[in-house]
């Protein structure tokens, strides 16, 4: 998948880049996280920052599930983006905060779409016009680098990485995913359960993200046989045994049609083969699988970020999804930020604050940081905060991986690879049969389970400015324990071992993880 290149309509003086994630709106029914008199206030005010900036901003991206098709209860047939938008006319409405912002920014406004809002189309968002004449615009892609042909940047909702929220093309119910039933059962227990005149965000945990925990199910996963046979089940049978819903009670679907959780459970029950096979098959398949099973469970996507910022070269990744803000991933030479989401309950406002992400352009070297919207008071303000970081592996694992950065934007000649062999581990990323003149590549050998880490010999050959042909060749390694880390290569480089800073030309040090090694090819 490419990413979506930049939509702007003028090429804007501002430097940041500002990024809402999972606002949710819906259309006011107390089953939908996104309440007015609860939220509408600080969303506002961040619309309303964003303006009152911009000459500072050059692109407000709102980054996925911005409504909310979702969380409706069975009977109820979920509304349409024009219903949701009639019935939030302070936001979309021709006077709105939207329209405002269009206007503001020159109409530099764009939507990535999300998997709650998966279903809208960009005929639909482009009904919200702006009194200037702009138009709201939804990216037919679900990537999207704002700076392109620049890769710098990179931003996602990031549900595509997980196996229960990705678009399900073989789906009987418009590629909607596994995780459309999962809202619905919720959404349907508290339309039981809700006292008259009460509504889901006056409790704890109601869209932080799914209204339901499903960490339980992480344990659980270790039960399904290797080829996952049984994750689906396991999740229809976790979503019966915890909520007040039946397996056979009708669901009203956005299409018209009625299907149960039965129907889910036999639709979706092949979903972890044929994600396996879709990512290599065998073995690879099944970690991919398990991979993104975990990703939904746990509410994680620095494995994600790191690999989609590998593959698109970019220097930072923004996604949303996990309702969880991250400021940046742990020992990586990528950068990660997670917006956040605009929908906590009341109940959790404390600790779960209202939070975007603000992405700067004007170095060379991209930044980026967490912002969220803070009461003094009474009066709503935004200011930056703190937020948790992420590591790419799961927690007590450690990452003897060895990273390599290629980097031959000053060089004259094209890269061409001539040989590429791990002798411990596996290429996440391999090289590339060529690295063009101009351009740069990552690479990424993983170590697999066990004590060997990894270990690779890369080799490439280049053209010199004399026109004989040169050879340049890496050999790494980030083995376990106390044997040495290593990087013997033709060329000159830099390396750096776990969080030790970068050394001298051609210094490796001996511990550490994981190995980090760059070399300027100009």
């Amino acid at each position: 998948m490419q990413p979506q290149p930049s939509a702007r309509s003028a090429d804007p003086s501002g430097s940041l880049i500002v990024a809402l994630s999972d606002i949710h709106i819906g259309d006011g029914g107390p089953t939908c996280w996104y309440q007015p008199d609860v939220h509408e206030p600080a969303l506002l005010t961040i619309i309303d920052w964003v303006t009152d900036r911009a000459d500072d901003v050059r692109e407000l991206v709102l980054l996925g599930d911005v409504v909310d098709l979702w969380t409706y209860p069975f009977g109820q047939r979920p509304p349409t983006f024009l219903e949701i938008a009639a019935a939030n006319p302070t936001i979309f409405g021709p006077d709105g905060a939207i329209a405002r912002a269009l206007d503001a920014l020159d109409g530099n406004v764009v939507w990535v779409g999300g998997n709650h809002d998966m279903g809208i189309d960009p005929a639909d968002a482009a009904t919200v016009v702006s009194p200037g004449g702009h138009r709201l615009r939804l990216l037919s892609d679900l990537e999207y680098q704002p700076l392109a042909p620049d890769p710098r940047v990179l931003m996602s909702h990031g549900h595509t990485n997980t196996l229960f929220n990705a678009v399900d093309p073989l789906s009987p119910w418009d590629e909607l995913p596994s995780g459309h039933f999962v809202t619905r059962a919720v959404a349907e227990h508290w339309h039981r359960n809700l006292e008259p005149g009460q509504s889901v965000a006056d409790l704890p945990g109601q869209g932080a993200p799914n209204g339901l925990d499903l960490s339980g199910l992480a344990t659980a996963f270790a039960r399904v046989g290797a080829d996952g046979s049984g994750v689906v089940g396991l999740l229809f049978d976790y979503l019966l045994g915890s909520l007040d819903v039946g397996e056979e009670d009708e669901i009203l679907m956005p299409d018209g049609s009625i299907a149960t959780l039965a129907d889910g459970r036999a639709a979706y029950g092949d979903v972890w083969s044929r994600w396996a096979e879709a990512h290599g098959g065998g073995s690879r398949g099944e970690i991919e699988a398990l991979r993104a099973t975990w990703g939904d469970a746990m509410e994680e996507l620095a494995w994600f970020a790191q690999s989609d910022a590998f593959r698109t070269n970019a220097d930072i990744v923004v996604m949303g999804h996990t309702h969880g803000a991250v400021s940046d991933l742990d020992n990586s030479s990528v950068r990660y930020l997670n917006a956040g989401f605009e929908c906590p309950s009341a109940a959790d406002a404390a600790e779960k604050p209202i939070t975007f992400a603000v992405v700067d352009v004007s170095g060379e070297e991209v930044s980026g940081s967490v912002w969220a919207v803070v009461d003094h008071d009474g009066r709503l303000e935004c200011e930056p905060t703190t937020a948790p970081t992420e590591a790419i592996v799961t927690a007590g694992a450690m990452d003897f991986s060895c990273y390599l950065e290629l980097d031959n934007r000053a060089g004259t000649s094209d890269l061409r690879l001539e040989s590429a062999e791990v002798s411990r581990g596996q290429f996440v990323h391999p090289p590339p049969t060529s690295i063009a003149a101009g351009a740069r590549a990552r690479i990424w050998v993983k170590d697999d389970l066990g004590p060997f880490g990894s270990a690779a010999i890369i080799t490439y050959s280049r053209t010199s400015l004399t026109g004989a042909e040169e050879v340049v060749r890496f050999d790494i390694a980030c083995p376990t324990g106390v044997a040495r880390n290593r990087c013997d290569a033709s060329v000159d480089f830099v390396a750096r071992s776990g969080e030790e800073d970068w050394g001298r030309t051609h210094e490796v040090r001996w511990l550490g993880h994981p190995l980090f090694v760059r070399a300027e090819l100009g």
